[in-house]
């Protein structure tokens, strides 16, 4: 029992490391993809665009 105990907790370990890694990456992709995409969108502050809007 006490063998079966710590490999699954190994295994839980090494999968939650492997998703902690997986979200980083994820994460790093995202946002510079976020930041390509919505950067060109919005070339000036909102401030202006409250301005002429008025």
């Amino acid at each position: 029992m006490s063998l079966a105990k710590t490999s699954v907790r190994r295994l839980i370990r090494r999968i939650g490391a492997y998703l902690l890694s997986g979200l980083s990456e994820i994460g790093a992709t995202w946002h510079q993809w976020d930041y390509l995409t919505f950067t060109p969108m919005i070339p000036f502050p909102p401030e202006t665009e409250e301005r002429t809007d008025r």
